[in-house]
C-alpha cells in the first residue's frame, strides 16, 4: 500500500502444502499484549503463511515491538511490519490489511488476543471442505490475569434476526475471510469501530457462506475498559459507553447498507431495507439519557429484536438516573 508500505521483514523456508494465507494481527496501543499475540502468529503449524503485523498509529510502544519481533524472526513464515500513517479506526485499518494481504484467506487476530497454533489449519479446511466465505470460530475468554471469563451461550449464537429478518452472525475477534470476496468492498474511511457487523450486512446482501468452528481456537482477553464487558464496577461509566457503543453500531449498519445496497437491489429486496431501519434505531436509542418518558417508550415500540427489547425496556421505563442508581446496586451486591 502507497501509504503504509511495510517497514520491516523476515523469511524463512516454504512448503507447498496448501493456498497461501495470510494472518493478520491488529493492534493499537497493546504494549502490554502484543508480544504474546506475535508469539502466537509466530507458532502457527500451518504453511505457506504471511504474516502482517499491523499499527494502527498507536502513541505507545506497540509498533516498537512489532518492528523488533519481525526482524528478529527466523522462522518458516513470511513476517511483515506496517503502520498506519494515523489511527484509521478498526474497519479501514482491516480493509488496508486485505489490500496488502497476499493470501488467499485472511485471519484475523487483535493485539491483545492468542491464537492457538492450529487455528490457520483448521479455519483453512473449513473454507476449503464448506466454501466458506467468511468463517470464525469459538473462543475462551481471559481476563487480563489469564483468568478464565465465564460465557454466555448466546455468544455463540450463529443467527439473530432484525426486524424478523434471519442474519448470520460473525465475531470479529475469531474471523477468518475469503479475501476474493473483498473486490466488491468499496474504500472506506469512516472511523467504523464494528467491522465484524459490517460484514454481517455484507454477507446477508450479498449471500455470503459463513462458516463456524467449534473448537476453541483463540483465548479472548476481556479487558475492563474492553467494549465486550457485560458488566463494570462503575454503573454509569458502563452505561455511557453502552450509549456510545450503540452509537457507533446504528453508524455501522447505515454504512454497510449505503455501501452494497443499491436502489435497483432494494427495489428486488425490498427486505433488505430493514437494515435502515435497525440502525436508526441505535442511533437514536444512544441518546436515551436525555429523552423524556413518552420519548423512551415511542423508541420501544420501534427495537428491532428480542436483544434491543431486552437492553432498552428497563432502561426505557426507569430513566437515565434511577437506572443507574439501580444497576450499580445490582453490581455491588452481584
Amino acid at each position: 500500500m502507497d501509504e503504509a508500505a511495510p517497514l520491516e521483514q523476515a523469511e524463512g523456508g516454504r512448503s507447498n502444502s496448501g493456498p497461501l494465507v495470510t494472518f493478520a494481527v491488529f493492534a493499537y496501543n497493546q504494549e502490554k499484549y502484543v508480544r504474546e499475540a506475535i508469539e502466537a502468529a509466530f507458532a502457527q503449524t500451518y504453511s505457506p503463511l504471511e504474516i502482517i503485523l499491523s499499527d494502527d498509529c498507536s502513541v505507545d510502544g506497540t509498533f516498537a515491538i512489532m518492528q523488533e519481533m519481525a526482524a528478529d524472526y527466523t522462522g518458516p513464515h513470511t513476517v511483515t511490519a506496517r503502520q498506519s500513517p494515523q489511527n484509521r479506526g478498526l474497519l479501514p485499518h482491516v480493509l488496508d490489511v486485505v489490500r496488502a494481504a497476499q493470501g488467499k484467506y485472511m485471519i484475523v487476530a487483535a493485539g491483545d488476543d492468542i491464537s492457538l497454533p492450529q487455528r490457520t489449519d483448521r479455519l483453512v479446511k473449513l473454507f476449503e471442505e464448506e466454501g466458506a466465505d467468511f468463517c470464525w470460530s469459538a473462543y475462551e475468554p481471559l481476563d487480563e490475569n489469564e483468568g478464565n471469563v465465564r460465557i454466555s451461550d448466546e455468544n455463540y449464537d450463529r443467527e439473530t434476526t432484525i426486524f424478523n429478518l434471519p442474519i448470520r452472525r460473525i465475531h470479529g475477534a475469531v474471523a477468518a475471510y475469503r479475501l476474493s470476496n473483498f473486490d466488491k468492498v468499496p474504500a472506506i474511511d469512516t472511523p467504523i469501530f464494528y467491522e465484524d457487523h459490517f460484514f454481517e450486512i455484507f454477507c446477508e446482501i450479498e449471500n455470503l457462506n459463513i462458516g463456524f468452528c467449534p473448537e476453541t481456537l483463540v483465548h479472548y482477553r476481556i479487558l475492563p475498559d474492553s467494549l465486550s464487558m457485560r458488566l463494570s464496577q462503575n454503573a454509569e461509566v458502563f452505561e455511557s459507553r453502552l450509549a456510545t457503543r450503540f452509537k457507533r453500531q446504528g453508524e455501522t449498519a447505515e454504512l454497510a447498507i449505503d455501501s452494497f445496497a443499491s436502489p435497483g437491489l432494494l427495489k428486488e429486496r425490498p427486505e433488505l431495507a430493514k437494515f435502515r431501519e435497525y440502525a436508526a434505531f441505535y442511533k437514536a436509542a444512544s441518546a436515551w439519557p436525555d429523552m423524556g418518558l413518552s420519548e423512551r417508550l415511542k423508541l420501544l415500540q420501534c427495537a428491532p429484536d428480542r436483544r434491543a427489547v431486552k437492553w432498552f425496556l428497563p432502561r426505557a421505563i426507569l430513566g437515565w438516573r434511577p437506572f443507574v442508581m439501580l444497576r450499580a446496586v445490582q453490581l455491588k451486591f452481584k
